[in-house]
């Protein structure tokens, strides 16, 4: 599991500044408005997801399919035959056992076609070649999934196509395709299902024409699959087993799925079960409205904006207390009671004012009112060029802006002029925030971003990062003495030169070589093609890991993944880059040893004639006449690193450097 959610919009083939998603967009899924919205169903929060898997001769060819093995502490990928069913069940139990964990009511269904048997219902004559799995002693086709349904979905998992023959033998095998989109809408408009929960439909098929060349059969298919795509989402996992063609789409499923040629790249065969596994979450997780917003360009020129987050640290969720006798939530109650213990009702309890020793009144009318300092929006108040925001002015995540056309016509024809003209100036605009209501207003600033698909799994869509901009309290100046700062310009050496003029320009060179060398290294740190989701996060795995073998009735995970734990220092040595080594030589010199590890204490009377141990020497005793002392014997050098520099702060001089450097400092500061 991946330790990050949210990103990854997906667009089409689209230029820079073109917001043309479709009549819905491209983020879809729940809201949590300002001020309501007109998109239609948003109430549905759960989803009705029906898996629809092809049972046909190539569903069963064997292919090498890479499989993860833990050996100890260690993780390899081993090829194994499988069948594309089996690698289809699988994922159909992985996408269960996540919608158990997370504890959701979403309702999950398998349908098997052309297989020889006869689905029928409660009403109607049913469905020949199509057969809905259910768990021993469940009914319904479409359930929340639990412990049985997976084990009985595993089971079905490991049968080969010989068994599917002896089990089902009810009727011709062969399924009509507009047969099994007419019962997926049938199944989808059950009440219990139809007003409470977004459908889907999963196609899982290796036959890119189903129907052949009959007129009919396909007349019939593709009006069923129109009827069932006004009621639900209907999507197609093309499998392609090993020597077998290319899936071609314009056959037949180029008419059903109603896409064009611009479609065709985005839907490419599931050739691995990583990638088919990986091509369910990505449509599972949408992104969802953070907020939708009203953005005034001038005074009656307003449009309509949609803020969404962009990736943020997954988190384990947080525990809740619970009763003892039946597991049931326990929430807490606010109660106000008066002096004789019964309760008050919130209509009865006011807020006051202490005000020249009176108490005044205030309705909650009144402070939300006091509160509230303008309407939910955006206002533009300006344009800067891109480089005046710098990267310590980013103090929280940023939000992603994106029109509403369904609020205000208009909203994405103006977004896409706004955008390539501030590409094409380098500026950002500056705007007056109010998210939400009663909320406190602050800047932020928006910043264009042209469509990039550089990264293989992440596309970056054009439009606007909202970053919000520091209060002026907020930016500490930090008053840091000279001795503390590299100097690298004329005005900063002319005054420290007035401070100490001997070691502050004899020291200039060196340290101009040690931030060149630091911005080397840092520069060298850069990670090309990298995205924040590429992170594992091993802790939150293994939380999952635990709540599914709970739910699931298995055995908890073995201990943790050798993956948390650092490399061995030898090897990080080994590895240091060059740049690295000049950074560290230059400041900290050939002297800089790692602290050897603590070892046993020595007995009493043990033997080894050790070096004579040097005498503590108090900071305060090192005056100048001490100092010159030392020199005249040469005895400064058995001072410390730690000595030396103390007498060096003392002096309000630089304290960097080997120890040559800093005796040497000292003798020229007392000649």
């Amino acid at each position: 599991m991946s330790e990050f959610e949210g990103g990854g919009f997906e667009q089409g083939e689209e230029s820079s500044g073109d917001f043309d998603y479709g009549e819905s967009g491209a983020f879809e899924g729940g809201t949590d408005l300002a001020g309501g919205s007109d998109a239609k169903e948003w109430h549905r929060s759960r989803e009705a997801v029906l898996f629809a898997v092809d049972c046909s001769e190539a569903m069963f060819d064997k292919k090498d399919t890479p499989v993860e093995v833990s050996e100890g502490p260690i993780k390899t990928l081993r090829n194994e035959k499988r069948t594309v069913f089996e690698d289809v069940l699988k994922t159909v139990c992985e996408f269960m056992k996540t919608r158990i964990i997370r504890g959701s009511r979403d309702k999950v269904g398998v349908m098997l076609y052309n297989i020889g048997a006869k689905c029928v219902l409660e009403l109607g004559d049913g469905f020949n070649g199509i057969h809905v799995l259910k768990a021993d002693g469940q009914a319904g086709e479409l359930q929340v999934p639990d412990a049985e349904r997976v084990a009985a979905i595993e089971k079905v998992g490991d049968w080969t196509l010989d068994k599917i023959h002896s089990e089902f033998k009810e009727c011709d095998p062969k399924a009509k395709l507009g047969e099994v989109f007419w019962l997926a809408s049938t199944l989808f408009s059950r009440t219990d299902i139809k007003k409470t929960h977004n459908c889907r439909l999963l196609v899982f098929t290796t036959e890119d024409d189903p129907v052949g060349r009959h007129k009919a059969a396909f007349d019939f298919a593709v009006q069923r699959a129109q009827d069932l795509q006004a009621e639900a989402d209907l999507e197609l996992f093309p499998m392609q087993p090993d020597g077998r063609e290319p899936f071609n789409f314009d056959t037949f499923w180029s008419d059903v799925l109603q896409v064009g040629e611009e479609d065709h790249p985005e839907l490419t065969a599931a050739l691995k079960l990583g990638d088919l596994k990986q091509r369910i979450w990505s449509r599972e997780f949408k992104q969802r409205t953070l907020n939708s917003l009203t953005f005034e360009i001038a005074e009656g020129v307003e449009v309509a904006v949609c803020m969404f987050t962009e990736v943020l640290p997954q988190r384990p969720p947080t525990a809740i207390k619970i009763c003892t006798d039946d597991n049931t939530e326990l929430k807490p109650k606010r109660v106000i009671t008066d002096l004789s213990g019964a309760s008050v009702l919130p209509e009865s309890v006011e807020t006051y004012f202490e005000y020249g020793g009176e108490q005044v009144k205030i309705s909650k009318q009144e402070i939300a009112q006091i509160k509230k300092f303008d309407e939910p929006g955006m206002k533009l108040l300006g344009f800067k060029p891109k480089s005046s925001i710098k990267l310590d002015h980013i103090v929280e995540n940023s939000k992603f802006i994106y029109p509403n056309e369904n609020r205000v016509k208009g909203s994405r024809v103006f977004f896409s002029a706004l955008l390539r003209k501030m590409i094409e100036r380098d500026v950002v605009a500056i705007v007056r925030l109010i998210p939400r209501a009663n909320a406190t207003p602050y800047f932020a600033a928006l910043v264009p971003q042209r469509e990039s698909k550089k990264l293989v799994k992440h596309i970056e869509p054009s439009g606007f990062h909202l970053i919000g901009l520091p209060w002026a309290e907020d930016i500490r100046h930090l008053q840091l003495g000279t001795h503390h700062v590299a100097v690298m310009d004329s005005q900063d050496a002319t005054e420290a030169d007035q401070a100490d003029p001997h070691a502050i320009i004899k020291d200039h060179d060196e340290w101009r070589e040690q931030v060149k060398n630091a911005k080397k290294m840092i520069r060298g740190m850069k990670i090309d093609d990298f995205h924040p989701q590429q992170i594992p996060n091993p802790m939150l795995q293994r939380h999952y890991q635990a709540i599914e073998s709970l739910a699931l009735g298995d055995e908890l995970p073995s201990s943790m993944s050798q993956e948390v734990l650092p490399p061995p220092l030898t090897m990080m040595q080994g590895s240091l880059p060059e740049d690295a080594i000049k950074f560290r030589q230059s400041v900290y010199g050939d002297e800089l040893v790692p602290k050897p590890a603590a070892g046993k204490k020595r007995p009493a009377g043990g033997g080894g004639g050790g070096g004579a141990k040097k005498p503590k020497i108090d900071p305060d005793s090192l005056t100048k006449d001490k100092m010159k002392e030392m020199i005249a014997d040469d005895s400064i050098q058995t001072l410390t690193n730690d000595n030396l520099k103390a007498f060096l702060r003392e002096n309000n001089l630089p304290v960097s450097g080997t120890k040559a450097v800093l005796v040497q400092r000292v003798k020229d500061l007392l000649k």
